[in-house]
């Protein structure tokens, strides 16, 4: 059996690993994710493999590249599994493509392969759709939320929203689209800007809506009650995952795979590069 070291640093990271983390631990390997105990990892001996999300060549995800640079260094293969859906341009992907560094790179669907360049990929869905298998019905959905929402949920239609900088989009998209009680809830990376407050202020109230700090209730508790979802980000892939409707601004992605498979062909490909490294 193997030692794995399961590095989670963002907002997301143990939605994806954890069921990855399970997967191995079933399968009689050992899981660690301590801080502490990395360098006792890189030093040992034995079949050892990283896990981790995020390892682009970028500063804001500094850790994730020197973790799997370091690995690589003591001879330990690395995994790594697809954060979420790059938008646009940005300094992680300015020509449309991020670059990753771990040996495997674990893709959500064929279809991002043109958004990542990695020494190596593979598709696996997401590890944290497995979860969403058996999840309340639609039917089931008022039970599901109204706790969440302190029992209140009116008997309208409901629309979930993430913005970055694109306010104005969002709002003539809302309009368009009427009929909808709003929930507007930024993005955790856009929420984390004290200065846009009062844009996120004036979106909710420009659409009569709700607005909802992205630490609200639990994102995957709340979409079964949503019918229509409208971003940028990430949270439409979830969303079309859990059967809503979805609006996704400035970029398009494949169906999602939500199968209940993908922790165990991360786990596979954890398991593959422990042996080969």
């Amino acid at each position: 059996m193997g030692l794995v070291f399961v590095l989670a640093y963002q907002h997301s990271d143990s939605a994806i690993l954890t069921p990855v983390a399970r997967e191995l631990l079933r399968r009689g390997h050992t899981v660690i994710s301590d801080s502490t105990g990395w360098q006792a990892f890189v030093m040992g001996n034995g079949p050892r493999a990283l896990m981790l999300v995020a390892d682009f060549y970028t500063i804001e995800h500094a850790r994730g590249m020197m973790a799997t640079e370091e690995a690589r260094f003591s001879g330990i293969g690395s995994v790594s599994v697809q954060h979420g859906v790059p938008f646009g341009t940005s300094d992680n992907a300015p020509n449309g493509v991020a670059r990753t560094t771990a040996d495997v790179y674990c893709l959500w669907d064929a279809e991002f392969s043109k958004w990542f360049r990695s020494p190596a990929q593979e598709v696996t869905g997401n590890p944290a759709f497995d979860a969403i298998r058996g999840v309340a019905t639609k039917d089931g959905r008022e039970a599901l939320l109204c706790p969440q929402l302190n029992g209140h949920i009116r008997n309208r239609r409901m629309m979930a929203m993430t913005m970055g900088e694109r306010a104005d989009m969002y709002i003539k998209i809302a309009r368009r689209a009427g009929g909808y009680v709003w929930t507007v809830r930024p993005h955790p990376s856009d929420w984390k800007f004290k200065d846009r407050t009062e844009q996120h202020y004036r979106i909710a109230a420009e659409l009569d809506g709700q607005l909802q700090a992205p630490n609200g209730p639990p994102l995957y508790d709340l979409l079964p009650g949503y019918e229509l979802v409208c971003g940028t980000s990430t949270v439409v892939y979830e969303a079309a995952a859990f059967g809503c409707k979805t609006i996704p601004v400035g970029f398009d992605f494949p169906p999602p795979i939500v199968d209940g498979q993908a922790s165990k062909r991360v786990a596979d490909i954890v398991e593959r590069v422990m042996r080969n490294a």
